[in-house]
This record gives structure tokens, sequence and C-alpha cells, in this order.
């Protein structure tokens, strides 16, 4: 799996203000990876906070799924039967690629 330059250990996320949150890292040098802030809904914030707190964890489960998935990304229509729900699969497998792409690059 690639090593990813990323903030080390479990993210985690806590309040701070009326609407505000942290998402950091025991790990971490002590600073906050996000500030979340949502003047207008705390049900939004801290929605965000722990879609951004699970970042590394759900970018890990999409590096194990490419990593295991090698015959897929070949699909060609001649291989079409050996597949169920190929095109589901192949967009999923775009979106998941690219959100790879996006984290990692």
């Amino acid at each position: 799996m690639k090593d990813l330059k990323i903030t080390k250990g479990e993210w985690t996320y806590s309040k701070y203000e009326p609407y505000d949150y942290g998402v950091y890292s025991e790990e971490g040098d002590g600073r906050d990876i996000a500030l979340v802030r949502s003047k207008k809904d705390e049900e939004e914030s801290v929605a965000n906070a722990k879609l951004i707190a699970a970042a590394p964890e759900l970018l890990k489960a999409l590096l194990l799924f490419n990593e295991d998935s090698p015959a897929v990304w070949t699909y060609t229509p001649a291989k079409a039967h050996k597949y169920l729900d190929v095109k589901i699969k192949a967009s999923a497998l775009r979106a998941i690629k690219d959100a790879i792409q996006k984290a990692t690059e």
C-alpha cells in the first residue's frame, strides 16, 4: 500500500465552541488537521467533522479495494460474462480510482 503523506494516527474530532469542531490526531504535532465551522447548522458541522476524521480509513479502504481488484481494472467486453454487475462495478471503480488520485496526488 502507498505510504500516505498524511498526519499519522487515528483522526478524531471534538467540539471547540458552538458550531466549531476541530479534527486532530493524538499522534500529530498538536495542531488541528482541520477546523470545521458552520454558523448555521451544528448538525452539519458534526457531520463534516466526522467525514474529515474518517478520511484516512476511507482512503485506506479504497486503496485496499483497488489493490485487491486488478482483474476488474482490466475488464474488456469479451470478459463480461465473468463479472456480475460489471457496469455498476466499472463506474464505482472509476470513482474509487478518482478519489484515490485526488487524495494522493
